[in-house]
């Protein structure tokens, strides 16, 4: 893991260095928390700043992937007969999909807040 990936990547958006994800001196963040805290920021810089809102977004999507996903680690459990792996499978792609309409909806919340603030 790379530390301070993100206050490297956008310097203007954390001057000093301060308040990346991953900075373990000032404690850890569910990364999902971390997006939402930054982009109701009351300043609005997170939020205006296209190219970051797209990568809190991947790395969001690239944490759940890999929190909530598996794989098979034998060739033999792919040819099971049974339709329980195809069961499996389709349940899985369900719940990745509610989670990602969810991740859609706090940018969607964040937009409303942005344009209703910024009249």
């Amino acid at each position: 893991m790379t530390k301070s990936v993100f206050a490297n990547s956008y310097p203007w958006l954390f001057p000093g260095g301060v308040g990346d994800v991953y900075d373990m001196k000032r404690g850890g963040w569910d990364v999902k928390e971390w997006g939402r805290h930054l982009l109701r920021y009351y300043d609005g810089r997170f939020l205006n700043d296209q190219f970051f809102s797209l990568f809190v977004f991947n790395t969001i999507q690239r944490h759940e992937n890999n929190s909530e996903g598996n794989f098979f680690s034998t060739a033999s459990r792919l040819l099971v007969k049974t339709h329980r792996p195809l069961r499996s499978l389709r349940n899985n792609s369900q719940r990745a999909t509610r989670r990602t309409y969810k991740c859609y909806d706090i940018f969607q919340e964040a937009s409303r807040v942005a344009t209703t603030t910024g009249e």
